[in-house]
């Protein structure tokens, strides 16, 4: 028997620290009111269930060909249950599993070997509490007994083991196991997630990049749990060590993922996301999707000030735990497909859901061959989208809204009989074909009942829930199972005698398609009375305090009743990211001799603004049942970062975040901001660090000194040549200045920061400083051969007591300094100039030196008994014009050549002949 598709849920989900808690889907689950499945024209969901509560994967069994039947196993997160199902829908449990459910962890996936119609074989990834009470995951193989149609499950052999969530049992379990996938040659591929805190930069999550680490990897592993031929460390390193073992690495949590069929050994992997980005990545051996430095394609906030990250974006350098250097890693692979958090001014996506591709021939062709895939926004439905790709590029993009909208909690994707894509909803717990069958669609029929008054035997239906697919309007009606009907979307009914009813609602569109779905009712049924003992009103709680509260709830008959309670997370890690999350499986308790039950739970640190609800609930012997929710509020301070340069708390850009008391945050500035240097945090922290948040609001001041305090305290301060400050540092140019009673502190970022004063300083002054053509200073003033000087970005200033501060730049400068500069040449007597005739440039030196520059002669030097003689003529307004050389030595003395000719000096006669051309 088939079942339409009803009222799915909308789930809120997380987006960075949903990202944060399993995906958060394993432990998300909407609390809103049902919103009906938005799919293409001809597409429709139908369900089928899977005999778990909180589900998170399935898969359908073949039959003794080979080929997928309806019938299926199903596993559940925190029930630790395998369940088969046939054909009909018949249950039954094949085995338990103890495991530890917090957060993201359970039982989490499931695979079939290749050849389990023959052998039984089963794959089962978990999270048990291991040794120390550590949340441990482990890959086991079981055998089914009788694999068509199983009666039992055992266990076999574990593969791997040891893979520690945390270092102690907390509420911070997030990142765990993923998927297991079984390859065409039987190998087997196992993703884990990074298990750090999903609430702050977390150093821990650095491991996903270590090859020796398994946290943050894809692994590729035999039967017997080594790595396979093709691994990119196999070659130097054992096959059973986790380097041996390591496929892919770089992950945050690459929570489900598939092989694609066409190649048989590349993956698409959902990597989820922390603040801002979620990404579909293929994956072949070796690559390294680049978490914590990287999210999809962008440096991680709150991750890119880590020593670690700054290696690796400049080196592509693994550091050790310590910061010294381990090895070279690869550069971070781009995603095949990357989608923010935050587009169009709202919150859209949360957590990346790897799908399948589809190859059945049912859907349109537009689908064909295409990538089926998954996503939680928070404050909106989930969504299904598709995507085409030839595995480098995308030659379709996903649609902009989605494939499907409001198709509850999509955790795992399969493609089921008949070649249609099947997803597991973890919060109806179905498992949801996505069948294409255009035309007419009765309506999806939801009801709810209440005994509005047992002693009149009273009851409500309310059928607001109810849906039509094609959007057509329908009528309901109700059939009481008494004789008597009536219609309408919200009726009550007085009911005669007799215990229990069986109603039938129906609903019919505007073409008389008809849907129904039957309800049993108890009509004099008085529902149990409950009773909470909380803490005193408007009670608020830090991290760590324990939370007491007593129950009493009785029957009609005032026999006392078991108390079941669930814990629901509500957590806003900014103002417009909240969303819901199940924290571990509800626990059923007895109540003592005096009726009461107790509970006390400790407050977790799970990030940011969280509080608590907890939901008591009392069942009947007749199903029916009471509930009243207590919320623990968190003891919330402001915690605010006050600094010069971006801050980062927690992953956010901002400035202040609400924080309950004793909860771990993390606080990030860098440790360079275009001027500015970090010098320390108010409270003695390092740029990057976490703090537990105090029982008062906190502010932290980052405190920074500009590149030019640096400089200054670094000469010596006030007690320096440049003396006290006569004006605060300021902006000019393209960078910064300050003056003293001494002189000037430059800087920008090219050139850094250096010292101006003096002579020196005037003229450089005189040219507009660094607005002007000499740009800013690149030397310190420094001592030359009879005088100083002063290095800028476009030319030089000399100074000497004799000559006075003079410029020299260009290619004059490039000819000054291939002769020795102040050394070789002298010292300029005057700055740059220009000759009468407007065509070229010069300078004059000591001891009678120039260089004269043109276009057409470049720059040349003149000097002695020659430029004596040039000079004589009348320089370059002489018939010789510009000098076209350097001097230069001849048999017997010296030569210059010029435009128009040349000067030879006569080193025995010294005298100088003029021949002209």
């Amino acid at each position: 028997m088939r079942f339409r598709h009803r009222g799915l849920r909308r789930v809120g989900l997380s987006v960075a620290t949903i990202s944060a808690v399993l995906l958060s889907f394993l432990v998300a689950a909407g609390n809103s009111a049902d919103a009906a499945p938005a799919l293409p024209p001809g597409f429709i969901t139908v369900s089928i269930p899977s005999g778990q509560t909180q589900l998170t994967d399935f898969q359908f069994l073949p039959d003794s060909t080979g080929k997928l039947t309806a019938s299926r196993l199903t596993i559940g997160k925190a029930s630790g249950d395998v369940v088969y199902l046939d054909a009909t829908n018949a249950a039954r449990t094949l085995a338990h599993i103890p495991v530890f459910s917090q957060g993201d962890m359970g039982l989490i996936s499931l695979a079939l070997s290749n050849k389990y119609g023959a052998d039984g074989t089963v794959f089962l990834l978990y999270t048990y509490v291991g040794p120390g009470g550590k949340p441990t995951s482990r890959l086991e193989r079981w055998i089914a007994t009788n694999p068509l149609a199983p009666t039992a499950l055992r266990p076999d052999k574990v593969l791997l083991d040891g893979i520690t969530q945390l270092d102690a049992v907390s509420a911070n379990n997030s990142h765990g196991p993923g998927t297991v996938a079984v390859a065409p040659d039987d190998s087997l591929y196992v993703g884990f997630g990074d298990a750090a805190s999903f609430g702050y930069a977390d150093h821990l999550a650095r491991r996903a990049l270590d090859p020796d680490d398994p946290h943050g990897k894809i692994l590729h592993i035999d039967a017997n749990g080594n790595g396979v031929t093709g691994n990119p460390y196999l070659a130097k390193a054992p096959a059973g060590s986790w380097r041996g073992r390591m496929f892919a690495s770089g992950f945050r949590n690459p929570f489900r993922f598939s092989i694609d069929p066409q190649s048989g050994g590349t993956l698409y992997v959902g990597d989820v996301g922390w603040t801002s980005y979620e990404e579909i990545d293929v994956v072949r051996a070796g690559f390294v999707g680049g978490w914590p430095c990287w999210e999809a394609g962008h440096h991680t906030p709150g991750y890119d000030v880590f020593k670690e990250c700054l290696d690796y974006y400049t080196f592509t350098q693994l550091d050790n735990p310590d910061g010294t250097r381990k090895e070279t890693i690869p550069a971070p692979a781009m995603p095949l497909y990357e989608f923010p958090h935050f587009y169009n001014g709202a919150l859209h996506s949360a957590a990346a859901v790897g799908g399948v591709f589809y190859n059945g021939t049912s859907y349109p062709a537009a689908y064909r061959k295409s990538y089926f895939f998954g996503d939680y926004p928070p404050n909106s439905p989930s969504r299904i989208f598709t995507l085409a790709t030839d595995g480098t590029t995308i030659q379709r993009a996903p649609e902009p809204n989605g494939f499907a909208s409001a198709i509850g909690g999509p955790v795992s994707f399969k493609i089921g009989p008949g070649g249609d894509v099947y997803v597991a909803d973890i919060t109806t717990s179905t498992i949801n074909r996505i069948e294409y069958a255009p035309g007419n669609h009765a309506p999806e029929v939801t009801v709810t009942t209440a005994n509005a008054d047992p002693i009149a035997r009273n009851v409500c239906f309310d059928a607001t829930g109810s849906y039509d697919p094609d959007g057509d309007t329908f009528t309901v009606s109700a059939d009481f199972g008494d004789g008597t009907s009536a219609t309408g979307l919200k009726i009550c009914h007085a009911y005669g005698a007799g215990t229990t009813f069986t109603a039938t609602i129906s609903a019919t569109d505007r073409l008389g398609a008809t849907g129904t779905t039957s309800v049993t009712v108890t009509p004099g049924d008085f529902p149990p009375t409950l009773q909470l003992i909380t803490p005193p009103a408007g009670s608020k709680f830090s991290v760590g305090d324990i939370v007491s509260l007593n129950a009493v709830a009785k029957d009609h008959q005032g026999a006392s009743l078991p108390v079941t309670v669930s814990t629901m997370m509500v957590h806003c890690p900014a103002p417009s990211d909240c969303h819901n999350h199940y924290d571990g499986a509800p626990q059923t308790l007895t109540p003592d001799a005096s009726g009461q039950v107790q509970y006390a739970t400790i407050f977790p640190d799970h990030g940011q603004n969280t509080s608590e609800q907890l939901t008591f609930t009392a069942t009947n012997s007749a199903g029916t049942t009471a509930a009243q929710t207590y919320t623990i509020l968190p003891n919330l301070h402001t915690l605010s970062v006050a600094s010069p340069a971006p801050a980062n708390i927690d992953g956010f850009a901002v400035s202040t975040i609400q924080a309950v008391a004793g909860s771990t945050n993390s606080v990030s500035v860098p440790t360079r901001y275009q001027y500015l240097t970090f010098t320390g945090w108010s409270d003695g922290g390092s740029p990057d660090h976490t703090l537990v948040m105090p029982n008062a609001d906190t502010t932290l001041s980052a405190n920074y000194q500009t590149a030019i305090d640096q400089r200054y305290t670094a000469l010596g301060g006030a007690n320096s040549f440049l003396g006290a400050p006569t004006g605060p540092e300021v902006s000019t140019g393209t960078g910064r200045t300050r003056t003293y009673t001494g002189g000037r502190l430059y800087w920008s970022p090219p050139t850094g920061v250096h010292e101006v004063h003096g002579a020196i300083l005037a003229r450089y002054l005189s040219f507009g400083g660094p607005t002007g053509w000499l740009g800013f200073p690149t030397s310190d003033e420094l001592p030359v051969t009879g005088g100083r000087e002063s290095d800028f970005q476009r030319g030089r200033v000399y100074w000497s007591s004799a000559t006075g501060a003079h410029e020299v730049h260009g290619s004059i400068l490039l000819r000054y300094l291939a002769l020795r500069g102040p050394s070789g040449y002298g010292l300029p007597v005057n700055d740059e100039s220009g000759t009468p005739d407007r065509i070229g440039r010069y300078n004059h030196f000591t001891g009678g030196r120039s260089i004269y520059w043109t276009p057409a002669t470049d720059a040349h030097a003149v000097y002695g008994a020659i430029r004596g003689k040039w000079a004589a003529l009348g320089w370059e307004r002489s018939r010789l014009g510009y000098p076209t050389t350097d001097e230069f030595g001849i048999p017997g003395g010296r030569e210059s050549d010029f435009q128009r000719g040349r000067i030879w000096w006569n080193a025995t006669t010294r005298i100088t002949t003029v021949r002209y051309t």
